[in-house]
């Protein structure tokens, strides 16, 4: 649609999400209920006015080159489309730097934003080619865009194939937050550059099986389907209480513990029990002197929106 001088407001909603879940190393991501949301109104001013709610505002704040108007302006540019000032209330749940998609959010809710001031909807893939420019691996976007569990891969040169996967609806995301972050950057430099055929056999194995039971958790114990030896064990030195989490006892309604994306946050999909098992990821942390936080979350199902306000 045209920029006019009439005021114009639309909310935009981004879910975090979680990635890998074990072996499903950059393929496999699910939608969470956190959410980064983007008040978006036309401004008198020149400039653009941003104001930040929530958690890690302060970082947010203090950013020379915000994210989200980043990604703007750089879609506005490759589309061609004008964009009027702007005043953004954004109010952001998802922890910074915790392997929980916020950099994800972010892009999207900046090529939301060129969406709304253009005269047309992008198609999905439309969307994550732009995305693409900004992040290099498409399990996060593709879970933040479609909602739910989603499987991507790579599609050279910058381009990604995504898809939807049916995930069981009784299951929970239970998280241990910690109060330290990890880049992803970091957390891809310990990564080795080759691996044997057995441990990629293994993760393959894994991974397909696991989109399976997903889609209806079964009654035996699968836990061993969220087995990896592709990223979590070289990420265990960044992550102290890792290698604990891995190795929890059964518990009821435990379907399955991992590594939220990069880390450092502590994941597990549960079907009942959910304080229980997070007090147990969070204690893994303790043991090293750790603080963390616990949240107990639905799985986004709606992915990315954009609406108009009246």
């Amino acid at each position: 649609m045209k920029a006019s001088n009439a005021k114009i407001q639309f909310l935009i909603r981004v879910p975090g999400s979680t990635s890998n879940l074990g072996p499903g190393f950059d393929v496999l991501g699910l939608a969470v209920d956190l959410h980064l949301e983007v008040r978006v109104e036309t401004s008198a001013e020149r400039a653009n006015v941003l104001l930040f709610k929530g958690v890690g505002s302060d970082v947010l704040a203090q950013e020379g080159s915000n994210l989200i108007l980043r990604v703007a302006r750089h879609v506005a540019r490759a589309e061609k489309v004008v964009l009027p000032p702007l005043r953004l209330t954004i109010h952001n749940e998802i922890p910074l730097a915790r392997g929980l998609g916020s950099s994800a959010a972010a892009i999207l809710a900046g090529i939301s934003l060129v969406e709304l001031f253009s005269r047309r909807r992008f198609a999905p893939d439309r969307i994550m080619k732009h995305a693409m420019k900004f992040e290099s691996h498409p399990d996060n976007l593709a879970a933040c865009l479609m909602g739910g569990l989603t499987a991507a891969r790579l599609d050279p040169p910058r381009s990604a194939y995504f898809f939807p996967l049916t995930i069981d609806r009784r299951l929970k995301v239970v998280l241990a937050v910690p109060g330290f972050p990890v880049s992803t950057v970091k957390a891809r430099r310990v990564l080795p550059r080759r691996y044997l055929r057995e441990d990629v056999v293994t993760n393959l194995q894994n991974a397909v099986l696991l989109t399976h039971v997903l889609s209806k958790v079964p009654g035996h114990p699968s836990r061993g389907l969220f087995a990896d030896r592709i990223h979590q064990p070289y990420r265990a030195a960044l992550v102290p209480g890792l290698q604990e989490a891995l190795s929890l006892p059964a518990l009821r309604g435990l379907v399955g513990v991992f590594l939220s994306g990069s880390g450092p946050t502590l994941a597990a999909l549960a079907t009942e029990n959910f304080r229980i098992i997070g007090h147990a990821l969070q204690n893994c942390f303790s043991k090293h002197g750790l603080s963390s936080t616990i949240a107990v979350l639905n799985v986004d199902r709606k992915g990315r929106s954009i609406k108009r306000l009246a």
